[in-house]
């Protein structure tokens, strides 16, 4: 709302936004099916950054490319989750690796 007369500063922000999430995930995904839905979400986002800015400069509305930005955006959102999804199972199985480590120490403590 604070930048509603300048809508450039907003898609600056957005595509800012996208890098640091692209280059902030590189310290979490460590399996392939992670690294892959990153790609697609970053690519979904570009696609949908660019629609936007295509809305914002066409002056005749025969394309809607604001309807494509949120399309993009949406597909984007969900491959963005399945990212974090890949982080939390890669968690889980380290915690589990952990947990199995600690019960079999303590057999043998108890042995």
């Amino acid at each position: 709302m604070v930048f509603n007369n300048n809508h450039n500063i907003f898609l600056l922000m957005f595509v800012v936004l996208l890098f640091y999430q692209y280059k902030s995930s590189d310290k979490i995904i460590r399996n392939q099916v992670g690294l892959d839905y990153r790609k697609y979400y970053f690519i979904c986002m570009i696609f949908g950054s660019i629609c936007w800015g295509l809305d914002r400069l066409c002056f005749t509305k025969i394309i809607n490319f604001h309807m494509y930005w949120h399309i993009f955006s949406a597909i984007g959102s969900l491959f963005g989750t399945f990212v974090f999804y890949e982080y939390n199972k890669q968690l889980y199985k380290a915690g589990n690796k952990i947990k199995h480590w600690y019960r079999k120490k303590r057999k043998l403590k108890n042995l």
